[in-house]
């Protein structure tokens, strides 16, 4: 979690929050996440991402 309070964030999913973070809040590739193994890996953080983005989208409709 940020050490910044951040509106929402609770309504990221848990599973998403770290890379919600890495990329959105602290604007680094997904590439770079810290464990990144291989092509699956990239694909399900990728896949955690897109649902994290999507629950803010919901929480702010």
């Amino acid at each position: 979690m940020p050490k910044r309070r951040f509106w929402k964030w609770e309504e990221i999913p848990s599973f998403a929050q770290p890379v919600v973070k890495h990329v959105v809040l602290d604007d680094q590739s997904l590439r770079s996440m810290p464990g990144r193994l291989n092509g699956r890996h990239e694909a399900r953080q990728l896949d955690r991402l897109q649902r994290g983005l999507d629950a803010l989208r919901e929480a702010w409709s």
